[in-house]
């Protein structure tokens, strides 16, 4: 709204012709210059959104559960008393998470791209984010398990707080077109950042 505030008052002055003062005429032009060459039609912003839910989604799930999975087993305690570091037990998990959830993310690339025909302009840049936004995700599900214990609790968790809060983050549009508490909130979530960075680096 504030956009289009601007820009009505930039094209209402740019009509008006003022009285020329004594040192001249004064005219003003208006110029819309686009952030980016191209758009995003909305099917393949919708898509994008599907992509960035996909990767939270199996990312949260196979790490909260790898992560859960040690404490129900009681593997945990082994793992605590054994003579590698913990930071490398942890990028183990984090990193065995992470390669169990790559085909569900190649699959719904593949989806996007040869169904829906949403072609990314990069598609390296796209992959390289995807795995990064994976990343992410991954890491978030660790923690997550390993603050719950429980891999149930982790499905419930992961199914009933991100999802609700994505709706939150821009999947149906900018989040700058959204109300000022939409956009606090959105900022503070890493979904909006993943679908940004999906959208201005990979699809543009």
């Amino acid at each position: 709204a504030m956009r289009g505030i601007r820009y009505a008052d930039t094209m209402f002055y740019a009509a008006t012709r003022p009285p020329a003062p004594p040192a001249g005429p004064v005219s003003i032009v208006a110029q819309r210059h686009n952030e980016y060459p191209a758009t995003t039609g909305y099917i393949p912003f919708l898509s994008i959104s599907v992509i960035v839910i996909a990767l939270m989604v199996s990312g949260m799930l196979q790490g909260g559960n790898a992560a859960a999975r040690d404490y129900e087993t009681g593997t945990i305690k082994t793992l605590l008393l054994a003579p590698a570091p913990q930071l490398a037990v942890l990028a183990g998990r984090m990193l065995g998470a992470f390669i169990i959830s790559l085909p569900a993310a190649v699959a719904v690339m593949a989806v996007v791209i040869f169904l829906a025909g949403d072609h990314p302009a990069h598609l390296l840049m796209m992959i390289g984010v995807c795995l990064l936004t994976l990343a992410v995700f991954v890491a978030a599900g660790t923690a997550l398990g390993l603050m719950v214990k429980d891999r149930a609790t982790v499905a419930i968790l992961v199914r009933a707080v991100p999802v609700p809060l994505f709706f939150v983050s821009g999947v149906f549009g900018l989040l700058s077109y959204q109300t000022r508490i939409i956009q606090d909130i959105g900022v503070g979530l890493p979904a909006h950042y993943a679908i940004v960075a999906q959208i201005g680096r990979a699809h543009v």
